[in-house]
């Protein structure tokens, strides 16, 4: 009869089953990767998204000191939101929804204000007119933006700095 190995246990209380000499090892490496782990995400991890946000915060306030530095003002926004239209074609079975947003110079905002009815009604036409395959395009937003900044030029002025944006698109 071959002997088997004997298993190597440590000192327990009578009653409690024996514990392998492993599992304190285990334990303290465990802890250990906890502890390197912690020291990984506060002294490396932590320190990158500080940086990334306070990068994202930076060019705001760098634009705000430029325009001011200009003599000019800060930027105003109207926004436009729940601009539902039928692309062109679609026969009423597809729909586009979206929110646009004019940002205009400070001075400029509360004519754009006065006229959003007329600037939302021809934002709704000037999007009607698209096919869907306009909205679909591999480079449709840029010429949707450039769509958009055409319509808002007779409510602006051909000089005055508009930027648009498109934050919300959905076609279905």
């Amino acid at each position: 009869m071959a002997a088997q190995p004997a298993e190597t246990t440590q000192a327990t209380p009578e009653g409690a089953p024996p514990a392998k000499a492993g599992k304190g090892v285990m334990l303290g490496a465990l802890a250990g990767g906890l502890v390197v782990g912690a020291l990984l995400g506060a002294f490396v991890v932590a320190p990158r998204f500080t940086r990334v946000a306070e990068a994202k915060e930076a060019p705001g306030a760098e634009g705000k000191a430029k325009e001011k530095e200009k003599g000019g003002e800060a930027a105003k926004s109207v926004k436009l939101e729940n601009i539902i239209v039928n692309p062109a074609g679609s026969q009423g079975t597809r729909f586009v929804m979206t929110t646009v947003v004019y940002e205009v110079p400070a001075a400029d905002e509360p004519r754009l204000r006065e006229n959003e009815v007329k600037v939302r009604d021809a934002v709704v036409d000037a999007l009607s007119a698209l096919t869907l395959d306009g909205f679909t395009a591999a480079d449709s937003r840029p010429r949707l933006k450039a769509t958009l900044l055409q319509v808002v030029r007779p409510f602006v002025g051909e000089s005055t700095h508009v930027a648009v944006y498109v934050p919300q698109f959905v076609i279905q």
